[in-house]
């Protein structure tokens, strides 16, 4: 027993003399950044320019995570989480030394002095300040300046680059002048707005050493980091469970998965302000022209078959997806088309854009935009962003943006809930489909064919355990609603096949011959007879810029396709013998607008058709006028 004691009182002593020795851990931010509130609680002090880690040295062959969760004394207001990064003599990597354009050198033509707010240099070829956002100035022995530039101005044999800030320090002309992308540094890893309650923020970097505008992968030459924490001056933050460290294993699986959810990174430009929703997320509010982008894409063209995105609005408009690049060395750069609307101008190879009329329920929905590639193999997409392209403010977000590598009708399909409805609307009636399920079990799934009136039109199922089926959609279709049962692993794939579609006997008619007027609503008329016989069967199809609604012998017939996808409707119980009536609302919201349709009729008598042509009458108004003899 004597002995037993002694054993323990010397492990006691040797646990004492142990802890004596561990040295205390000390907080990843320094005293004079934040002190502590609470247990693993702490208070941002001081972040004029940012609040500073200690130096973490870090492996970029391994995958890392960066995270904490925040919240604000109760003031909304928007932090952002993030890293400086570091080479292995602790020297600050800036993001300009990795977005040089390379076709692209010119020298200052004027000395610089310390507090001019403009550079003048000999050329500026097509220098877009939204793209190419910096100018760096090195002198003769070496020393680099670097300018944030607000304006590109030609003036006499010269330009006039406009800076954001003041020069610090004296420039000899002649210093050699090149731009660089404006994209976002590391320290905006994660950036949201926040407010009294906890909110995590995070985000997964990847192994490998690579220079990317979505922050998950250590920029080349990585060897050490530092946290850093940014606000506006005035907002008191607290923080915990800051962490910067490894990740591997189930968990690395787990939080890969649930970034690449995701999708591509996008940041605000333009007018904007940075807001949160009732329900507690972020949006932003931005005025015409405005919106969300990403600066420094690296997407092949041969795999970008698709664009899928959430999006949401609180207002009626556009939104507009535009997209520009670079073709490979030698290309011949291709003819650009005069389009309605906006004009994507970055000074790149190519660019083109597509709109999609935005739902203004404040709720998320799918939009798929499906580009048509005619560019040599090689050719890449560098510059990606959604615009609001009207004239009112909106409240907007816009999440899950993916480039998709093939095409899919069942948008966020891999990610999809079991067991509950999801609308699709990028269906089209009369064309063939194949629904497949990829992944190793198919629990089973079925689609339901709804007409403008959500009458069904017919199923199709995909059995469990099946791995595939073909069929034709109902004509009349307008939309489908998908169901995939429980359990299962994989996601399905639904892919058209579009069968030979009929010309239109219709031609496209508007009021004008030129862009608008916008956000306007214009009613078309036509009266048209019919002979004393039953009508056997009756079907009107429109496609309109940018939504439509039908009117037969004032009965409402349904809604019109978008321009880029028509829709058909069975009329035949609303005409009659003798004089009838087709009455078309068309609302444009942006650029042109216009309509096109065809009304089929057969009776005993024979088969006639109802086209737009030049003979229509029109007028405009919210209501329907008393007239329409225009």
């Amino acid at each position: 027993m004597r002995h037993a004691k002694t054993l323990l009182l010397g492990l006691a002593a040797c646990a004492l003399c142990a802890a004596a020795a561990e040295p205390k851990r000390q907080p990843l931010l320094a005293p004079k950044f934040a002190q502590a509130v609470g247990k693993g609680v702490y208070k941002l002090k001081k972040y004029d320019g940012g609040a500073l880690s200690r130096f973490i040295k870090v492996d970029p062959a391994r995958a890392w995570v960066l995270e904490g969760d925040f919240r604000t004394s109760g003031k909304m207001s928007k932090v952002s989480l993030g890293l400086e990064l570091f080479d292995a003599e602790r020297k600050n990597l800036k993001p300009f030394d990795f977005t040089r354009d390379e076709n692209f050198s010119t020298e200052l033509v004027k000395a610089v002095a310390p507090g001019d707010r403009a550079i003048f240099i000999k050329n500026a070829g097509t220098w877009v300040p939204g793209i190419y956002g910096i100018a760096l100035v090195t002198a003769p022995g070496g020393a680099r300046s670097a300018f944030n530039i607000a304006k590109v101005k030609k003036q006499d044999d010269g330009f006039k680059i406009e800076l954001a800030g003041e020069a610090k320090s004296a420039i000899p002309a002649g210093a050699k002048v090149t731009r660089h992308l404006a994209v976002p540094f590391f320290n905006a890893a994660y950036r949201q707005p926040i407010d009294g309650k906890w909110r995590r923020f995070r985000r997964v970097i990847l192994p490998g050493e690579k220079f990317t505008g979505n922050c998950d992968h250590f920029w080349p030459g990585t060897r050490y980091a530092r946290i850093l924490i940014s606000a506006p001056a005035g907002v008191e933050v607290f923080y915990k469970n800051l962490r910067l460290a490894p990740v591997a294993g189930e968990r690395l699986t787990e939080l890969k998965r649930d970034q690449e959810r995701s999708g591509l990174r996008l940041f605000p430009f333009n007018r904007y302000k940075q807001t949160l929703r009732k329900d507690g997320t972020a949006a932003y509010h931005v005025y015409p022209g405005g919106g969300v982008r990403n600066l420094f894409c690296d997407i092949k063209v041969a795999d970008a078959v698709q664009f899928e995105a959430l999006i949401r609005a609180d207002a009626p408009g556009m939104i507009e997806l535009g997209y520009a690049g670079s073709l490979p060395s030698g290309a011949v750069k291709p003819e650009v088309k005069a389009r309605s609307g906006y004009k994507l101008s970055t000074g790149m190879d190519f660019n083109d854009n597509k709109a999609a009329p935005a739902t203004p329920d404040d709720k998320a929905h799918w939009v798929i935009f499906t580009p048509e590639w005619k560019l040599p193999a090689g050719s890449t997409i560098r510059y990606m962003e959604f615009a609001w392209r009207n004239d009112n403010e909106a409240v907007i977000s816009v999440d899950r943006f993916r480039v998709l590598k093939e095409k899919n009708l069942i948008p966020g399909a891999d990610d999809l809930p079991r067991g509950m409805p999801l609308v699709l609307d990028y269906v089209v009636g009369g064309t063939q489909c194949r629904l497949e399920w990829r992944g190793a079990k198919n629990p089973g799934l079925s689609i339901r064919w709804l007409d403008a009136d959500h009458n069904t039109l017919g199923v199709n199922e995909l059995p469990a355990g099946e791995s595939a089926v073909t069929f034709t959609i109902p004509a009349l279709t307008v939309r489908g609603v998908l169901t995939v049962d429980p359990g299962g692993e994989g996601y399905p794939r639904l892919c058209d096949r579009p069968a030979e579609i009929p010309k239109w006997h219709g031609k496209w008619i508007w009021s004008q011959l030129q862009n608008g007027p916008e956000f306007t609503t214009l009613w078309f008329r036509k009266e048209f007879d019919l002979p004393d016989a039953p009508v056997e069967d009756a079907a009107v199809a429109t496609a309109a810029d940018d939504n439509c609604r039908i009117y037969v012998n004032g009965h409402d017939a349904g809604a019109g396709g978008r321009h880029v996808q028509s829709r058909r409707h069975n009329v035949a119980r609303y005409l009659q013998p003798g004089k009838n009536e087709l009455v078309l609302k068309v609302v444009n919201n942006a650029g042109f607008g216009g309509v096109i349709c065809d009304l089929y009729i057969r009776t005993a008598a024979g088969e006639k058709f109802v086209a737009t042509d030049a003979s229509w009458t029109f007028a405009e108004g919210e209501k329907r006028p008393e007239t329409i003899d225009r």
